[in-house]
């Protein structure tokens, strides 16, 4: 069986703004506890007031000074496919961590990227959730083919405002999601 290592690169001291009274991190690692399909998650950050945080959730924290961390953490997890964790995502519904990994095992490509289609019809990338396979990671294969972009069905959304974090808010209340 394949094992998926989650990481939360949680470099920015916004994810720590709260949304329903915790802070956008929490929600991260919320989900990342959630997962049935990974068999671990740590958070990467440079920030002590991250580390400080994430130190009081009793999880692991890997303090890392570089923003390029994929290829070092692939050659350290070498057994282990990578799900990179969007911290300023709080709202995951319906269990889409696993289902990006199922998706991910379905097609056997060498990532997989969640998003959103626009009014365009261009697809965005919203990296809700994002799964490499670190073999080929190391191999640096840049094969644009092997990428599977997915829309899931529920929309997750991403926090960079103050706006977006008063909306998120709301939502997240009136779909009743608690601590």
């Amino acid at each position: 069986m394949t094992k998926y290592l989650g990481v939360i690169p949680a470099f920015d001291v916004f994810c720590l703004r709260k949304i329903n009274s915790m802070p956008i991190l929490y929600w991260s690692i919320k989900y990342a506890r959630e997962s049935k399909k990974m068999s671990n998650f740590i958070v990467l950050t440079n920030n002590r007031e991250v580390e400080r945080f994430v130190n009081s959730c009793e999880e692991n924290v890997v303090k890392i000074l570089e923003r390029d961390f994929l290829k070092e953490l692939s050659k350290i997890y070498k057994d282990a496919n990578i799900v990179l964790l969007n911290p300023l995502i709080p709202i995951r519904l319906g269990g889409i961590i696993d289902v990006c990994i199922n998706v991910f095992e379905k097609e056997k490509s060498a990532s997989l990227i969640t998003g959103f289609v626009d009014e365009n019809k261009k697809f965005n990338k919203t990296r809700c959730v994002v799964v490499y396979d670190t073999k080929r990671i190391l191999n640096e294969s840049k094969d644009k083919k092997d990428i599977k972009y997915i829309v899931p069905e529920v929309y997750n959304f991403k926090c960079r405002t103050e706006l977006e974090l008063i909306c998120v808010d709301g939502i997240m209340k009136h779909l009743g999601i608690r601590l």
